[in-house]
Order: C-alpha cells, then structure tokens, then sequence
C-alpha cells in the first residue's frame, strides 16, 4: 500500500476487522496459494492475458459506440450553401461559457467575398 491505508481505511475512516475465523480461514488460504509459486505465476499470466482481452473488447465496443455517436451527430447537421456577395453572421464560439448577461454571440453581418469548394469563407 503506497499510502499506507487500506481502501476500506479510506473510504469508511476506520480498518477493516474480520472475524477471528474468517481470518484464520483466510490465512491458510494465502499460504496454500503461495506455496505452489509455478502454479500461481501460471494462473496470474492466465489472469493478466484475461484482463488484456477484456481491455482490448471494451476499446472496441468503444470505438464501435464514437462511430456510431459520430455518424448520428453528422446525420443530424445541415449542409449550409453559402454564396459570393451574400451576407452572413458570425458566430463566437467563445463567448459560449461566460456569455454577458445580454452580450450577443453573433457579430455582423460580414459579405462573402470568396467560397471554396470545402465550404471555406472568405469574409
């Protein structure tokens, strides 16, 4: 324990006290385990391939979910066409957290001098 309490110590304030038999129950398990060092390095390999597979599943359902919460996203958002000499409002993403009680986020209106075909302005 790096921070010299337990969890238990940790979370409740005060150590863990298991009963007298319970521990004893305990104890002989511990040693019973531990005196098999080849079997409980081979079970602790089993166990660390285990818990890597299951990393690997839960990054893949992960992934699985972004793609799927991306391509719902993007499915909802509209193409804007945008033209030459029209006037437009721009938007300040900025003032999107701290916001003046009556301050505007759009400045404008700016003219569209040039559209590129990715949809880039030039105002």
């Amino acid at each position: 324990m790096p921070i010299g309490a337990t969890t238990y110590r940790l979370v409740y304030g005060k150590g863990c006290h298991l009963p007298v038999k319970l521990s004893r129950c305990m104890l002989w398990v511990v040693k019973n385990i531990n005196l098999d060092y080849e079997c409980a390095s081979k079970q602790r390999k089993l166990n660390l391939c285990e818990l890597e597979g299951l990393r690997d599943e839960a990054y893949e359902c992960s992934s699985a979910y972004k793609d799927k919460m991306k391509r719902d996203h993007d499915a909802k958002m509209k193409r804007k066409t945008f033209e030459e000499w029209k006037r437009v409002w721009l938007y300040n993403s900025r003032l999107k957290l701290f916001p003046g009680k009556l301050k505007s986020k759009w400045t404008g209106p700016y003219q569209v001098k040039r559209v590129d075909k990715f949809g880039e302005l030039e105002i």
